[in-house]
């Protein structure tokens, strides 16, 4: 899985982890969840030091602009940190319980047996 594979899936990891599943379930769940969910915040992280590295703060909120001297090296870093392949396994929903829509999984089909 990609970095851009786990920010595709933190939305639907939220919405599972708050519905109640058998224990064995759940903990395998956990541990995908909680794999997808760090993966996803370090890259939140990276990004604001390459804003940081690459850009300039615009306003008193927190606002931040790339220079346009730093443009391509900026989008350059950005794709690599959402390339960046991640040791996460697929989640086997078959026999999990879970209700999903087809809406939910639309864009990581890819991720889930």
């Amino acid at each position: 899985m990609k970095v851009s594979e786990a920010i595709l899936m933190k939305p639907l990891v939220e919405k599972f982890a708050a519905q109640e599943m058998d224990a064995a379930v759940a903990m395998k769940f956990a541990a995908f969840a909680k794999d997808v969910l760090t993966a996803s915040q370090e890259f939140e992280v990276k990004r604001a030091q390459l804003f940081e590295k690459y850009g300039e703060q615009v306003d008193s909120d927190g606002n931040w602009k790339i220079k346009e001297e730093n443009e391509k090296k900026f989008q350059a870093a950005i794709k690599r940190a959402l390339n960046k392949e991640l040791e996460i396994e697929a989640f086997d929903m078959s026999n999990s319980g879970l209700k999903v829509s087809p809406a939910d999984v639309v864009n990581v089909l890819s991720l889930l047996k």
